[in-house]
């Protein structure tokens, strides 16, 4: 009976030996796994982008400041402004003005149905749309 045994066990660590793991980098598919990150939290609030608008005149001028409010670089950011007002539609391009302004001229009436559109393109960042009513 211990022979059998013996017999037994000797073929099932050989077997287990045979099968065990190989000396090869796994290069299989794996499912997303679902857990909390803390920093993705933090991250998704410094990529955050806060737009302001200032009317001057004929000037629009947009500061742009992150989720913590500080300045955002905004060098070689793209920016257009398509303005509705008085029943005709204009669009102007912003360019950069400052640390953290983008600035150009527009034709509108100050009105409260005047609505400013704010298309920005940031670098590495998804575009930023955005919809002000200045004279509200």
């Amino acid at each position: 009976m211990t022979r059998a045994i013996t017999l037994l066990l000797v073929f099932l660590c050989g077997t287990a030996a045979a099968h065990g793991p190989e000396n090869r980098p796994d290069l299989g598919w794996r499912g997303p796994v679902s857990s909390f990150d803390p920093s993705t939290a933090t991250t998704a609030r410094t990529n955050a982008v806060q737009l302001d608008l200032d009317i001057d005149g004929r000037t629009i001028k947009l500061f742009v400041r992150d989720g913590e409010g500080n300045p955002v670089d905004v060098g070689i950011a793209e920016a257009k402004a398509f303005i509705t007002s008085a029943g005709k539609t204009s669009w102007c391009i912003l360019q950069p003005a400052g640390m953290n302004m983008l600035s150009g001229e527009g034709e509108f009436a100050r009105e409260p149905a005047t609505r400013i559109d704010i298309s920005l393109r940031l670098p590495g960042r998804k575009p930023i749309n955005q919809d002000f009513r200045p004279f509200r």
